[in-house]
């Protein structure tokens, strides 16, 4: 009897840790996830600023040889 109620134990504890790992991947992946979007969102922003730097250098140039 002693020992079903170590492998009943047993079990609960192996579960628990199997939903934790499942838990702890998925977080994981949403931070990896929110990490990537963070990552594309600050590019394209620095693109922008690039595309808009670019613009004005243009306009200048064009206004010097007016």
């Amino acid at each position: 009897m002693k020992a079903e109620a170590e492998e009943g134990t047993r079990k609960r504890e192996q579960l628990f840790m199997e939903h934790e790992l499942k838990r702890k991947k998925m977080l994981v992946e949403a931070n990896t996830s929110l990490q990537h979007e963070k990552l594309k969102i600050n590019m394209d922003r620095e693109i922008a600023k690039l595309e808009a730097i670019e613009r004005r250098e243009l306009e200048f140039q064009h206004l010097r040889k007016k």
